[in-house]
């Protein structure tokens, strides 16, 4: 609670306070300085045993806090400057019911015999040694986790707060039988009725959870009150009191009748005042309590309301057994009831030893889970539960831990899922039939692609052996036909490849040799292979890179693959006399590749599906441009298959840019790796 935290907070702050008060006393005897000693040379001084007892407390007590009670050693030195406090004013006690004189007055400093009012130099007043002795005691159980000891302990610190305020008050009002007492002549110092009050209200507080402090600590309505209440009720006596003595010091008693009318008067005003400081905060508690009360039935008014109209089940279980007690309309309508009463009567779910529902799962499980529920407040699950006609159906179930007019209560939560678990079924299948259709297809896909490599390996190398005279000599207009027969058996070796690709990407059995190189050299070598073609065009390519090497840890023959995609697909939709631009660039952790060209463009409908499979854009120049449109597809695997990513940038009618990143490696890897493959 946080006012017992804050009270905790309030006595470690009074037992440091006590124990400065207490040094500085003691400082007072070390270096003789008279007003430490004592507030006025009237009164009577603080002695140095009474200072050094003070330093005790406040020591014992700061141990005594709940965040040093576990340390041993914290209880050991606690326990020690208790019985020291005990055992001084024990002994003193003794000296003055028995006349003794046992030494311990002046044992560490001496004190004139002419000490005001001081019945024996050194000596602490009766009431002091008294006090000191209840509070040793006090100190000493305030450790004990005894409920009795507890009490006892703040009703005996009471005491001495009762007898410290009596000589406090003493000296408010002048009346010296209240703090040196009828027979002896050593009064109770002034600052040490202070200290006193104090220490009392440090030991109420250290454990204001318990004992006599636990109504006092309380966060209801009675504590609030009563702390309010003390304060009032301990200093308004002392103040009316005080005033009546004035009164009557003004009216030098020549006109007594004046003197009560007055002191009456002035009661009347002060208490009123207290009355209506109270009424005020009684109005706001009021107010506070009325909104909150408002506020419950407004919420209890839309979980009504929610209650009723929601579309799941939702009952209430009591224990122990956690059968039905309630539940909204669409409990009856789940579990095809006639109505609640019907339900209740038939509800097959009350969790007890002698009890096992008929077809639901097992007793232990439902156990748990409500115990689960329990514990965490709340617990979600799917269940399998029967309607009243036998239908089994699976639900998912909230099982929450509820507090309902000072009862404990389970709310369950039940959602019919037969719907959503059809619909799963369904996409399940679904899948399944996809993942089998897109087997198939890439088994035929395979097959007819490993069945073309073979005839035409076979047709390339009759190709190539006429061509080569290998077979005599040839006519230029068959060689004209056989030129013409190479390139569509080139066409056709390439549409197989891709194809072949797309077979390994969807079955996952590309597979990427990686090794270390610069990006600048895949670049240069794939340039190369389409400079003569650029030749016929007309078509200038031009490099720009960094003087420095990017190396890559890559595939070289996948990124060639890529290049070679992007450069030819650039090179094949650009005019005659156009420009291609292939860029590098440092990106500090990235090396990016840049393939821009001044050609038709991309129309801004095609550039979210440019890499998707089969897609041809309409910007075709004229005949022979047309491909498979699979090879930005496998572009884009390769380059996501490397960890790059890989995009395009275009404007119809004015070119396009197409761009891919790579991971590049650090510095020292790339120096290390170059002078490696330098001595290979």
């Amino acid at each position: 609670m946080k006012t017992v935290y804050l009270l905790k907070r309030v006595s470690e702050v009074l037992s440091v306070c006590i124990f400065l008060a207490g040094l500085t006393v003691l400082i007072g005897w070390i270096l003789d300085i008279p007003i430490l000693k004592s507030i006025s040379p009237k009164f009577v001084t603080m002695k140095a045993n009474t200072a050094i007892c003070f330093i005790l407390i406040g020591l014992s007590l700061w141990l005594s806090q709940e965040k040093r009670m576990a340390s041993r050693l914290c209880r050991l030195i606690a326990t020690l400057c208790s019985f020291i406090i005990f055992v001084t004013g024990f002994l003193t006690f003794t000296e003055y019911i028995f006349g003794w004189n046992l030494g311990i007055d002046q044992l560490l400093f001496k004190e004139s015999a002419a000490a005001v009012l001081t019945s024996s130099p050194g000596r602490m007043a009766l009431n002091t040694s008294v006090v000191f002795t209840v509070t040793g005691i006090v100190l000493f159980m305030i450790w004990s986790k005894s409920v009795f000891f507890q009490y006892l302990a703040q009703f005996l610190i009471l005491l001495t707060g009762i007898i410290a305020l009596l000589s406090f008050v003493g000296y408010l009002y002048g009346a010296s039988l209240l703090y040196i007492g009828s027979r002896f002549s050593t009064a109770m110092a002034l600052h040490t009725t202070v200290l006193f009050m104090t220490s009392c209200i440090g030991c109420l507080f250290a454990k204001p959870e318990q004992g006599l402090m636990k109504n006092v600590a309380s966060d209801y309505f009675g504590g609030m009150m009563i702390r309010r209440l003390l304060p009032v009720i301990i200093i308004m006596p002392i103040i009316i009191g005080g005033l009546e003595i004035l009164i009557n010091k003004l009216a030098k008693y020549d006109d007594p009748d004046t003197a009560e009318a007055l002191t009456g008067v002035l009661n009347i005003l002060l208490i009123s005042v207290c009355v209506y400081i109270f009424s005020i905060y009684l109005n706001r508690l009021d107010a506070k309590h009325r909104a909150v009360e408002k506020l419950l039935r407004q919420n209890e008014a839309k979980y009504k309301t929610l209650y009723q109209s929601s579309r799941d089940a939702i009952m209430m279980l009591a224990p122990p057994t956690w059968s039905f007690i309630a539940g909204n309309a669409a409990t009856v309508e789940l579990f095809r009831a006639k109505d609640e009463p019907d339900f209740i009567s038939h509800a097959p779910w009350e969790v007890s030893p002698e009890y096992q529902p008929d077809g639901q799962p097992s007793l232990q499980k439902a156990k748990k889970m409500i115990e689960q529920a329990m514990m965490n407040g709340s617990n979600f699950f799917e269940w399998r539960h029967k309607r009243l006609d036998g239908e089994e159906f699976p639900a998912t179930v909230l099982l929450t831990a509820i507090f309902l007019e000072g009862k404990q209560l389970l709310q369950a939560t039940v959602r019919d899922i037969c719907e959503e678990k059809l619909a799963e079924e369904t996409l399940q299948k679904a899948n399944w039939q996809l993942i089998e259709q897109n087997k198939l297809k890439s088994k035929i896909i395979d097959t007819v692609t490993h069945e073309l490599r073979t005839p035409l390996c076979i047709f390339k190398n009759i190709i190539s052996n006429a061509l080569a005279g290998v077979m005599g000599e040839i006519s230029p207009k068959l060689r004209s036909n056989l030129v013409m027969a190479d390139e569509a058996v080139n066409r056709l070796a390439g549409i197989v490849s891709d194809f072949m690709d797309t077979a390994k990407i969807d079955a996952g059995k590309m597979q990427l040799h990686c090794k270390k190189f610069a990006i600048q050299t895949a670049i240069e070598k794939t340039v190369k292979a389409f400079c003569l073609l650029g030749e016929e065009k007309n078509i200038r390519l031009n490099i720009m890179a960094p003087e420095y090497p990017l190396i890559v840890d890559a595939d070289y023959d996948r990124i060639i693959q890529v290049l070679t995609n992007l450069i030819g697909n650039a090179v094949k939709f650009t005019p005659n006399n156009g420009q291609i631009i292939i860029r590098v660039k440092d990106l500090d952790t990235e090396a990016a590749v840049e393939v821009e060209d001044n050609g038709i463009g991309i129309a801004n409908n095609d550039i979210d599906k440019i890499f998707s499979r089969f897609v041809q854009i309409e910007q075709i120049v004229g005949s022979g441009q047309h491909g498979t449109g699979l090879g930005l597809s496998i572009s884009k695997s390769l380059v996501d298959m490397h960890g790059g990513r890989i995009w395009v940038e275009s404007t119809p009618g004015c070119g396009s840019n197409f761009c891919f990143v790579l991971p590049k490696l650090h510095e020292l890897v790339v120096v290390d790796e170059l002078s490696r493959n330098e001595k290979s």
